[in-house]
């Protein structure tokens, strides 16, 4: 029953072709070792005829028991040649998943510090320029270009900056122009409040003028009565 088990086993499992043949010649050799040997010599002892039984060993189970391990030898060998290819092709195998494994990581790796250095990039670089167009407007420089054509969202932060210096220069330019326009006015006032004060100069002296020749007018009066009396 194990002999047919072990034969069961064999066929249920995928061998080669070879493998295959070395099982089938076992097989046969192991039933004709039954069948032509063992059989016959346990039905001779059981009739008590031990010098048949004696024959039978000599001539028909041992040649055929070595006939059994030659072809057992044979798939046993085989089989543990074909287990150690086997094994050498499941370790190259392994060796080849590993490598892929560990160059499809290294590779993993590489990929995203790119995309991560890409990614800094396009975030940090567009910061670091708007900050260096502020530092510009804090500085009262409203000339520079700001590139404006990205549509993500640091390109709505440059456009955000760009409407500000917009915006900003308009109201210095409104701011100078208001102040010449102030600033012309103011020189207008003064030449007025110059022409304005020498008038009153010329008005203070004219009546200090006056007032002085009237009071020697009377003065000269009083002298003259004066003159007439002594």
């Amino acid at each position: 029953a194990q002999i047919e088990n072990l034969s069961a086993e064999f066929a249920r499992h995928g061998v080669d072709d070879e493998a295959k043949g070395l099982v089938s010649s076992f097989f046969a050799a192991r039933d004709a070792l039954v069948r032509e040997g063992l059989t016959p010599a346990r039905e001779a002892l059981a009739a008590g005829d031990y010098d048949k039984a004696t024959t039978v060993l000599l001539d028909k189970i041992n040649p055929l028991y070595g006939d059994v391990m030659t072809r057992g030898d044979a798939l046993k060998k085989h089989l543990y040649e074909s287990g150690e290819a086997d094994f050498k092709a499941s370790q190259q195998r392994y060796v080849l998943i590993r490598n892929a494994a560990v160059g499809g990581t290294l590779v993993g790796l590489l990929l995203v510090a790119v995309f991560g250095a890409f990614l800094i990039g396009a975030i940090v670089g567009p910061i670091r320029r708007a900050m260096a167009h502020f530092d510009r407007i804090s500085q009262n420089i409203l000339t520079d270009e700001i590139d404006i054509s990205r549509q993500d969202e640091a390109g709505q932060l440059m456009h955000a900056l760009a409407t500000m210096q917009v915006h900003l220069k308009v109201m210095m330019d409104s701011l100078r122009t208001a102040s010449i326009v102030m600033d012309g006015h103011c020189q207008r006032l003064t030449g007025e409040m110059n022409q304005v004060v020498d008038e009153f100069q010329k008005l203070t002296d004219r009546f200090i003028a006056h007032a002085l020749k009237n009071e020697l007018y009377g003065f000269s009066n009083i002298v003259s009565l004066m003159q007439q009396f002594y």
